[in-house]
Protein backbone atom coordinates (compact mmCIF):
# COMPACT_ATOMS: atom_id res chain seq x y z
CA UNK A 1 0.00 0.00 0.00
CA UNK A 2 0.86 3.39 -1.22
CA UNK A 3 1.35 6.06 1.80
CA UNK A 4 3.30 9.13 0.07
CA UNK A 5 -0.34 11.12 -0.36
CA UNK A 6 -1.06 12.78 -4.10
CA UNK A 7 1.54 14.99 -4.53
CA UNK A 8 4.46 12.03 -3.65
CA UNK A 9 2.28 10.06 -6.50
CA UNK A 10 2.60 12.35 -8.61
CA UNK A 11 6.03 13.42 -8.15
CA UNK A 12 6.69 9.58 -8.27
CA UNK A 13 4.96 8.73 -11.17
CA UNK A 14 6.00 11.57 -13.55
CA UNK A 15 8.79 10.61 -15.49
CA UNK A 16 10.18 13.43 -17.81
CA UNK A 17 12.08 12.15 -21.63
CA UNK A 18 15.54 13.08 -21.69
CA UNK A 19 16.52 15.50 -24.16
CA UNK A 20 18.30 14.49 -27.55
CA UNK A 21 18.75 16.00 -30.79
CA UNK A 22 15.41 15.99 -32.74
CA UNK A 23 17.34 13.93 -35.74
CA UNK A 24 19.41 11.75 -33.48
CA UNK A 25 19.07 8.17 -32.40
CA UNK A 26 18.56 7.53 -28.40
CA UNK A 27 16.55 6.31 -25.70
CA UNK A 28 14.03 9.03 -25.07
CA UNK A 29 12.60 7.30 -21.72
CA UNK A 30 13.63 4.45 -19.47
CA UNK A 31 11.25 3.09 -16.48
CA UNK A 32 12.83 -0.33 -15.22
CA UNK A 33 11.10 -2.43 -12.38
CA UNK A 34 13.03 -0.78 -9.63
CA UNK A 35 12.30 2.43 -10.60
CA UNK A 36 8.69 1.93 -11.11
CA UNK A 37 8.43 0.01 -8.37
CA UNK A 38 6.99 -2.65 -10.88
CA UNK A 39 7.99 -6.39 -10.44
CA UNK A 40 8.57 -7.85 -14.05
CA UNK A 41 8.03 -4.69 -16.85
CA UNK A 42 10.03 -2.71 -18.49
CA UNK A 43 9.25 -0.06 -20.39
CA UNK A 44 11.25 2.69 -22.68
CA UNK A 45 11.15 4.93 -25.57
CA UNK A 46 14.00 4.35 -28.36
CA UNK A 47 14.52 6.71 -31.07
CA UNK A 48 15.95 5.17 -34.56
CA UNK A 49 16.79 8.15 -36.67
CA UNK A 50 16.69 8.05 -40.95
CA UNK A 51 19.37 5.49 -41.69
CA UNK A 52 20.28 4.24 -38.66
CA UNK A 53 18.93 0.59 -37.24
CA UNK A 54 18.57 -1.24 -33.62
CA UNK A 55 18.90 -4.76 -32.71
CA UNK A 56 17.12 -5.51 -29.96
CA UNK A 57 17.25 -9.24 -28.95
CA UNK A 58 15.39 -11.25 -26.56
CA UNK A 59 17.35 -13.61 -23.71
CA UNK A 60 15.36 -14.66 -21.29
CA UNK A 61 12.19 -12.24 -21.80
CA UNK A 62 9.66 -11.47 -23.89
CA UNK A 63 8.58 -7.85 -25.34
CA UNK A 64 6.18 -6.13 -27.10
CA UNK A 65 6.91 -3.38 -30.12
CA UNK A 66 4.35 -0.80 -30.22
CA UNK A 67 5.08 2.21 -32.87
CA UNK A 68 5.28 5.31 -31.20
CA UNK A 69 4.95 7.73 -34.66
CA UNK A 70 6.98 7.89 -37.66
CA UNK A 71 7.37 5.16 -40.39
CA UNK A 72 9.62 2.99 -40.07
CA UNK A 73 10.96 -1.23 -41.17
CA UNK A 74 11.49 -3.84 -38.87
CA UNK A 75 12.45 -7.32 -39.57
CA UNK A 76 12.64 -10.29 -37.23
CA UNK A 77 15.28 -12.88 -36.63
CA UNK A 78 16.91 -11.59 -40.22
CA UNK A 79 14.17 -12.25 -42.28
CA UNK A 80 12.66 -9.21 -45.03
CA UNK A 81 11.81 -6.35 -43.83
CA UNK A 82 8.39 -5.23 -43.32
CA UNK A 83 7.36 -1.37 -43.19
CA UNK A 84 5.64 -0.21 -40.35
CA UNK A 85 3.71 3.12 -40.05
CA UNK A 86 3.25 5.45 -40.69
CA UNK A 87 1.55 6.76 -37.48
CA UNK A 88 1.94 11.12 -36.10
CA UNK A 89 1.77 10.89 -32.85
CA UNK A 90 0.40 8.40 -30.58
CA UNK A 91 -2.97 10.66 -30.73
CA UNK A 92 -3.10 9.46 -34.57
CA UNK A 93 -4.24 6.23 -34.87
CA UNK A 94 -4.28 2.86 -33.62
CA UNK A 95 -0.14 1.22 -33.37
CA UNK A 96 1.46 -1.04 -35.39
CA UNK A 97 2.43 -3.51 -32.48
CA UNK A 98 5.02 -6.70 -32.61
CA UNK A 99 5.17 -9.72 -30.04
CA UNK A 100 8.94 -10.71 -29.79
CA UNK A 101 9.10 -14.07 -28.11
CA UNK A 102 12.01 -15.72 -26.32
CA UNK A 103 15.07 -15.45 -28.19
CA UNK A 104 14.26 -14.03 -31.39
CA UNK A 105 15.86 -10.65 -32.47
CA UNK A 106 14.00 -7.40 -34.34
CA UNK A 107 15.46 -5.23 -36.12
CA UNK A 108 13.77 -1.75 -36.42
CA UNK A 109 14.59 1.52 -38.65
CA UNK A 110 13.89 5.34 -38.62
CA UNK A 111 10.78 5.17 -36.25
CA UNK A 112 9.77 6.02 -32.14
CA UNK A 113 8.63 3.01 -30.67
CA UNK A 114 8.08 1.72 -27.44
CA UNK A 115 10.39 -1.30 -25.81
CA UNK A 116 8.35 -3.40 -23.76
CA UNK A 117 10.64 -6.70 -22.20
CA UNK A 118 9.51 -8.70 -19.31
CA UNK A 119 10.60 -11.65 -18.33
CA UNK A 120 9.79 -14.82 -20.10
CA UNK A 121 10.05 -17.16 -17.39
CA UNK A 122 8.48 -15.97 -14.16
CA UNK A 123 5.95 -17.31 -11.32
CA UNK A 124 3.36 -15.26 -10.66
CA UNK A 125 1.14 -15.86 -7.71
CA UNK A 126 -2.58 -14.46 -8.12
CA UNK A 127 -4.46 -14.31 -5.01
Amino acid sequence: MYHGGKAALTARALIKPRRTAPAASGVLVDVTPRKAGWEFVHFSVRRIAQGQRLALPTRDEECALVLLSGAGEISIDGGQSKGIGPRVSVFDSYPHAVYLPDGHEAVLRACVCGYVPAPAHASITLW
